[in-house]
């Protein structure tokens, strides 16, 4: 009965050590993924309507009537609009 008890224990040891290897992988890329500025590039991209080939407007249904997609959450009152008209691409 002693040998499945440490069985066990040998199997469940070796679980822990490729969870703790698993996550040290991810922080390590993320590490990477920061010191490299390739975070920083990504959220600027995304967060920005002209980056997207968009124009701020003040009301969706002006895309909708020229076929683009109204994106809210993009641009500021002070861009023109809360919208951001992005052409649909196909």
């Amino acid at each position: 009965m002693n040998w499945t008890k440490n069985w066990t224990k040998k199997a469940d040891i070796s679980i822990q050590v490729i969870v703790i290897a698993i996550i040290a992988l991810i922080v390590l890329v993320v590490l990477v993924l920061i010191f490299t500025g390739k975070i920083t590039s990504f959220s600027t991209g995304v967060s920005s309507c002209a980056d997207k080939g968009g124009v701020c407007v003040p009301d969706a249904q002006s895309c909708i009537r020229e076929g683009k997609s109204a994106v809210r959450g993009l641009c500021t009152k002070a861009e023109g609009g809360t919208y951001c008209c992005i052409p649909v691409e196909n």
